[in-house]
Parts: structure tokens; sequence; C-alpha cells
């Protein structure tokens, strides 16, 4: 296992001792990869879990980071940072897709998932805001009591919206590893931003692939971080666990403690692990922390501060002012534009989404044909094809949401009123129309998730010369 120290830069005095690790585990190669960096807008941690092929999974996490890492170093700290985090996941997603359509056999289906946590000062005080896309985790540890801050995207998570199945039993479930949002696939890069969180005294905050969350529980991994609130040593037990309870995937973890460390609950003594290795300082941010497949060696792509300097004069050219174009200084502008591009975005998810129902409907009615024998599999038909048309309702809703530029068209006529009481009445009344069409797709989404159990329940209820396996893109 590669354990790797973070230190803070001196420049930022942050009251936090982080630890990161991974693991290649039963894989040929180590796909995940994470990082920790300085930036403008506070310390930036990192971890990207790559898919597609032998060589598309590492270089889809590689590319992940580094770009985040990129975006983020050259955009300046007045931008609001749920937009920089949007544009640094938009131009890391457009470079994802590029390479995956480029023709190379190696890169086909690449893509990563990512999840960042960013620790800021805010007067006396610090905050925590969380990012993803995909099912990597960021959990927060806060007297004793572990609480999950990021919500995975993959097709299991509808199940255990509608309350259809448990925690446990996900982790299990055949289409666990199917994501329906990832860096590199569909047509926009849609990443979950939370408000900020302010941080106490003891506040453990844990980043890591789906190699730790997809094989161990949430109450076991809280017993963990109490029984080694430690930071090196929770790091090396997470990862050992997971591997223990039988992960077959890389795992990575990153764990940060802030301030003072709590002493240890219901102290163990644990089974034989690794000896974990005496770490070595590393130089100030920015810094990445690659974890190479099995090699235990590290490969800094941006090793100290000197090539750091270079990527921040360098990012700030490239990128400051396709960011920020003439209209920068309109904040609201700034922010209804990112809400439309969600808002959209989300759309066209629950239309390929709801598609997809409809075709999954499809194929079980065809299935049924010649079984329509009796009254059960009469009544499954019938529930088969109300399903029908619920989705089909429901890309229709959809797509009429999609089709609303005429957003974009006032938020285009806005900024060419001066500013003033008529901009503020044009801004009250365009941004209200976005929060109802942001609540309408809200409930819609409720809606899907609920008939996608349902199908699940009616497909699990099938015969078994009755049952069609999803059309799934499993992680490799």
């Amino acid at each position: 296992m590669s354990d790797t120290k973070i230190e803070q830069p001196l420049i930022w005095n942050l009251p936090v001792s982080a630890r990161m690790g991974s693991e290649t585990g039963l894989r040929d190669e180590n796909q995940d990869r994470s990082a920790a960096f300085s930036s403008p807008f506070g310390m930036v941690y990192i971890v990207a879990d790559g898919m597609g092929g032998h060589r598309g999974g590492a270089e889809a996490a590689r590319i992940a980071v580094e770009g985040f890492q990129r975006c983020l170093l050259a955009i300046p700290a007045t931008a609001p940072f749920p937009d920089a985090i949007s544009f640094a996941a938009s131009e890391t997603h457009k470079e994802l897709v590029a390479l995956g359509n480029s023709g190379d056999p190696n890169f086909s289906g690449m893509g990563s998932t990512v999840v960042i946590a960013l620790i800021r000062q805010v007067g006396e005080g610090f905050e925590l805001i969380a990012a993803h896309m995909g099912d990597s985790r960021l959990y927060l540890h806060r007297a004793g009591q572990l609480t999950l801050l990021t919500r995975d995207h993959t097709q299991v998570q509808w199940l255990v919206d509608a309350n259809e199945i448990d925690e446990e039993m996900a982790r299990s479930h055949p289409d666990a590893s199917v994501l329906t949002r990832a860096l590199g696939h569909g047509g926009n890069a849609v990443i979950d931003v939370s408000e900020p969180i302010p941080l106490g005294d003891s506040d453990g905050i844990l980043l890591c692939s789906d190699g730790l969350s997809g094989f161990v529980g949430s109450h076991e991994i809280d017993q963990t971080i109490k029984r080694f609130p430690e930071a090196a040593q929770c790091v090396c037990e997470l990862i050992q666990l997971a591997l223990h309870r039988g992960s077959n995937d890389n795992v990575t973890v990153q764990f940060l403690r802030v301030g003072n460390q709590p002493e240890a609950i219901l102290p163990m003594p644990s089974p034989a692990r690794k000896t974990l290795p005496e770490a070595p300082v590393l130089a100030a941010a920015p810094v990445y922390y690659p974890h190479p497949g099995g090699s235990g060696n590290r490969r800094p792509m941006f090793a100290g501060v000197a090539i750091g300097l270079v990527l921040v004069a360098g990012g700030v050219l490239a990128f400051r002012d396709k960011l920020f174009p003439a209209h920068a200084d309109d904040i609201a502008a700034v922010s209804m534009e990112r809400n439309i591009g969600d808002l959209r975005a989300d759309a066209s998810g629950m239309i390929a989404d709801a598609k997809r129902g409809e075709n999954l409907v499809d194929k079980a009615l065809s299935a049924s044909i010649g079984a329509q024998r009796g009254w059960t599999n009469r009544m499954r038909g019938e529930k088969l094809r109300e399903l029908k048309a619920q989705f089909h309702d429901l890309y229709r809703t959809a797509g009429e949401i999609l089709q609303t530029t005429t957003f974009e068209n006032k938020l285009s006529a806005r900024r060419n009123k001066p500013a003033g009481k008529t901009r503020d009445s044009t801004d009250a009344a365009l941004e209200a129309a976005i929060e109802k069409s942001r609540e309408n797709l809200n409930g819609k989404k409720k809606e899907l998730a609920a008939a996608m159990a349902r199908l699940e329940k009616l497909t699990l209820a099938a015969s078994p010369a009755e049952a069609q396996s999803p059309p799934r893109k499993p992680r490799p």
C-alpha cells in the first residue's frame, strides 16, 4: 500500500492533519488517483476512480485529477467556487470525451468519477465544501457520528431513494457499479456542489473510492474512525478492512483531521497488518500524488513550487478569459448561467433515463410473449404497459423543460439593460422562472426513481424464462 503524508503549505496555516493511501488490491493495475494542493480558494483534496479498458481507466483518473488541479490553480479567488468547480468539471469532461472518441481502442469508453473536498478559512473559522460526480464518496465524522455528504450517481441509488433496498442490499446489487453520471460520459458535465459546512475541532473528513464504500458499510467505517482517530493509522486500517471484506477493486482513501485528535473510542487489538511505512515530507502545494498500480513508487507529476508557479502562470492565461468574459463582474448573470446550464443538463439526463426505462419495458413485454397465461402474467403485462406510458410522459415533460431556451434569450436581453431597478426586476422574474422549472424537474425525477423501482420489482418477479438482463455499462 502506498501511503503519503499531506503537508500543508506554510503560507496556508490550516489546522488539518491529512493522509492518503491507495491499494491496487486484486486488480492488475491501480486506476485510482488522488491529490492534495493549495488553491486560490483554499486547500483542495481530490480522489478520482477511472474506468475504461486496459489503459483508459488509469489515464482517465490522471486527466481528471490533473484537469481539476490545473483549472482551480488558474481561476482567481474572486470567482464563486461553485462556478469555478463547474468550469473545471466541464473542461476535464471535454478532454476525456475527445480522447475517448479519438479512435484509439485503449481509450474507448474511458471516464472517471471524482470527489473533492475544499477546506477554506472564513473569518476565524473554517468550512468545508464537497463536490462530486459518480460513486466516489465524502463523509464527515463529527462527535462520534458519520454522515455521508455525497449521493451516488448510480442506478442502484434510485432504488435506495425509493426505499426499495437498503445500503447493505445496494452494495451487493448486480447494478451497483453502473453509473448514471461520470466525467467523460454523457453530453454535459454536471457536478454536485454542496453548501458550505462550518468545521469544528476534531472533525474528520473521509474521501474514498468505491473500493472502500462498495464493500464496507457505514457502521464499520464509523467504528474504525473511532478506534483509530490518527489520520495515518485510520487510512491504513480502512484500506485493510476493505481488502478483508473482499474488495476486488482498487481502494483509495484520504482522511483529514481538523484541529485536535480525539481520544480513541472502544480500542480493540487489530489483526496483523502490513507495517505502515514512515512517509516522507513532500514539497509544499501544488503537489500531485498519483498511485501507480502495484509499484509502490510515487512519481509526482507536479513536484515543487517552481513547477506549480509555471502552472499558475500558464493556467491564468489559458483559462481566465474563457471563464470570465466581459460581463464577469455581473455575479447575478454568472450564477443564472450556471443554474440554466445545470437545469438543461439534468433535463437531458432525465430524457436519457426515461427513454432507457421505456426500452426496458419493451424488452420485458417482448419476453412475456407466449407466456401470458394466467391471471398473474396478465396483470404483470398491464402494469408494464402502465409503466411504459409513465416513462413516455416523463420523457415528454423533460423534453419540454429542455427546450427552455427562452431563459437564455431573456438572460442575453437582460445584459443590455443598465444596472438598476429594471434589471433587478428582470433578475427576480427570471430567477423565479428558473426555480419553478427546477422544482418541476425535481418532482419528475422522483417519479422517475419510483417508476424505475417498480420496474425493478416487476423484472425480479418474472419467471426465470422471462427474466431479461437490463442493458448495462459495468465498470471494469
